[in-house]
């Protein structure tokens, strides 16, 4: 069986990525997909690609958003332009409307986007370097990660596909949406309720932990006092806010994609140490002796990656209250909670001025996650799922 993993990275990554690696852009495709791969950042689509491969799949990954990347990929294919290549700019109706979407709620923004002919919310190269890859692949199942595509696309296409599966966080896509899939994969306890309530086949896989990035990770003591990673969004007001509390009381390091939309006397302006993706988000983690964890704003069940990446590298994982985290780890033995900011303040000072307990905790959770939360064993779920929709 063939699968393709169909997943986009954040903007700012590979901004990152071209800088830190200078010359890369002027590499292959392998070249350059075996650097991005290294970095570890977005590890789902990347372990996933693994752990089905040792599972007898042939496993591929592609990152449609990458122009970069993209386009080379057609050059050595023989196809040195597209048809977009001299640069197809998007009608500024069009992108007004997507940067308003990206910022309402999505019971309003959802309402927005599904009114524009979704090729038009891309440049064209984008649609046209996909089909190409999908064509040149063959799959017989797509893993549209995160909905990183528009199934219509997948419709149009006509191509021959046996299965069509997207995970999904929050349940903020269209009926019609989730619809067009063959079966759906929730990240969020619940969410696969929603979605066979919808007609839809669903199940419910957690993220989870590659344990090889343990064998990337340089030996240290953590000498990190306190860190937080994450994004400082409008989508993530809460979570400015309960940080900002935090870093009044605590010098919590923070790391960040940007700070740009946090007010200008915010107190976390003074300890944003920069950015961390993939691996060096690992070694920050793995450098800290307590690391914060605040879920995106509206979600009610313990769920995001953070809970098994902090955990997995040996971290003594601070995180919200949240409903069924007793289903994934035990509170106050493998990871400890906190209802307030000032509560996490306050834990933040017992735990750090009682490390023999801290390290109790971190190394407890670390074993929990790693017997019970790795991709190797998502994957058995995934695999599971797909024969089902066979």
């Amino acid at each position: 069986m063939k699968i393709l993993t169909i997943h986009e990275d954040y903007r700012k990554f590979l901004n990152w990525l071209y800088k830190v690696h200078s010359g890369l852009a002027d590499e292959s495709y392998e070249n350059q997909m075996r650097i991005r791969k290294s970095t570890y950042f977005g590890g789902t689509s990347i372990f996933y690609t693994k752990c089905l491969e040792s599972r007898g799949y042939t496993a591929r990954t592609v990152y449609p958003n990458n122009e970069t990347l993209e386009k080379m990929w057609r050059r050595e294919q023989g196809n040195p332009r597209n048809r977009s290549d001299d640069g197809v700019e998007i009608h500024p109706f069009i992108k007004m409307a997507k940067s308003v979407a990206s910022k309402v709620p999505v019971e309003f923004s959802k309402f927005i986007t599904p009114r524009i002919d979704y090729r038009r919310l891309k440049s064209e190269w984008y649609y046209d370097t996909l089909e190409a890859q999908i064509r040149e692949f063959k799959p017989d199942t797509i893993f549209n990660k995160n909905f990183a595509i528009d199934t219509r696309f997948y419709q149009d296409m006509e191509f021959d596909l046996e299965v069509l599966v997207s995970s999904v966080g929050l349940p903020e896509q269209k009926d019609e949406e989730l619809s067009r899939n063959d079966g759906v994969i929730a990240h969020i306890p619940g969410v696969e309720e929603y979605i066979r309530d919808q007609g839809v086949p669903s199940t419910l896989i957690r993220h989870a932990f590659g344990k090889e990035v343990l064998d990337r990770l340089p030996e240290s003591e953590p000498d990190i006092p306190v860190s937080f990673i994450g994004s400082l969004t409008p989508r993530h007001e809460g979570r400015i806010r309960f940080l900002e509390t935090v870093c009044e009381r605590v010098p919590v390091q923070v790391w960040a994609p940007s700070v740009e939309h946090l007010d200008q006397d915010s107190p976390i302006r003074d300890l944003y140490q920069g950015q961390a993706w993939g691996k060096d988000m690992y070694e920050i983690l793995s450098r800290s002796k307590i690391t914060l964890n605040r879920h995106i704003d509206g979600v009610d069940a313990a769920a995001n990656v953070r809970l098994f990446e902090a955990t997995g590298v040996g971290t003594m994982l601070l995180t919200d209250e949240k409903d069924r985290l007793s289903e994934i780890f035990e509170p106050g033995e493998e990871v400890v909670t906190y209802g307030s900011a000032k509560e996490c303040a306050s834990k933040v000072e017992r735990y750090l001025d009682n490390e023999a307990d801290l390290r109790e905790i971190a190394d407890t959770g670390q074993e929990r996650t790693l017997t019970d939360h790795t991709y190797e064993q998502r994957s058995e779920l995934l695999e599971a799922f797909l024969d089902r929709l066979r």
